[in-house]
């Protein structure tokens, strides 16, 4: 039996990853049975070949819906993983953790695992913007923006104002408060699928989700993530993009993260060159995590 497992939930477009020999050569440092693989795989796509190196072809869940960025239906297919990754695991899962096509590893599945182990009672997610003037001090023009226009049903689901915490979407849930999110979907959908863009509180369904709800109900946090972004476009909220010329440099960058390590990184261009290169520095990388120049 394995010391832990880990379920790997990705958002594809097709039932193949972009950067899938990088993928492979992560996951064959796996110890056995030691994780799940589970995909939503974007329905508007045809079928078809997407690198045929991706080691997990069929591992698309039933009923796979198409996503959009920035909206609730990415929540709703993050706990359809969860729960598709539970059924099919012949073991308790410990941690779940997301990814897309332009999310690749940057350390050894043994080094993932092993900080993982060493890490229990808390999801890797952090506050990632400030809390405004107007929401620490909870002025009538925040408390309405907040209940009247962002999350108009917040309420019901005793989310208040002060509650709002703006974190990342892709994050590693522990499994206790990945329970705690699937057993109150439907009272937490109520509240976050009505969620709407307000300057004010200037935050997205996706976003609010997870670092609001684990601020209100007491989920702790080691306040960073697994995955390493850089900012980008300020207008878009994309985090930059990383092409081949930008490998090792994004390396060397997560293996200075001593204290704060990245074992991911995203978001890199889908291109063979891209993922040649990285798949060669995991071979390289001797199971530390982040040496992989």
């Amino acid at each position: 039996m394995p010391a832990l497992v880990v379920a790997y939930l990705f958002t594809l477009r097709k039932d193949r990853h972009p950067l899938g020999r990088a993928w492979a050569s992560y996951f064959k440092g796996c110890a056995p049975d030691s994780f799940v693989v589970r995909s939503n795989v974007d329905p508007r796509f045809p079928p078809g070949k997407f690198n045929a190196s991706w080691p997990f072809a069929g591992s698309a869940i039933p009923h796979s819906m198409h996503v959009s960025r920035m909206e609730y239906p990415m929540v709703e297919v993050r706990l359809r993983l969860m729960r598709a990754a539970i059924k099919s695991s012949a073991q308790p899962i410990d941690w779940f953790w997301f990814g897309s096509e332009s999310d690749a590893p940057i350390a050894s599945c043994a080094a993932a695992h092993a900080h993982l182990a060493a890490h229990p009672g808390r999801s890797f997610n952090v506050v990632d913007r400030p809390l405004s003037e107007a929401q620490r001090g909870l002025t009538p023009e925040w408390i309405t923006a907040f209940t009247a226009v962002a999350c108009p049903n917040c309420s019901r689901a005793g989310i208040s104002p002060s509650d709002f915490r703006h974190t990342p979407g892709w994050i590693t849930l522990y499994k206790d408060h990945a329970h705690y999110f699937l057993r109150h979907e439907a009272k937490l959908e109520a509240a976050f699928r009505g969620w709407t863009w307000e300057r004010v509180v200037a935050g997205i369904a996706d976003e609010a989700y997870w670092g609001t709800v684990s601020h209100r109900h007491g989920l702790q946090l080691w306040d960073y993530t697994l995955t390493h972004m850089e900012p980008g476009d300020a207008k878009t909220g994309h985090p930059a993009l990383f092409g081949p010329e930008d490998v090792p440099r994004v390396l060397r960058l997560a293996s200075s993260q001593a204290d704060r390590p990245r074992f991911f990184a995203r978001k890199f261009q889908t291109l063979a060159s891209v993922d040649t290169a990285l798949a060669a520095a995991l071979r390289r990388s001797g199971g530390r995590a982040g040496a992989l120049t």
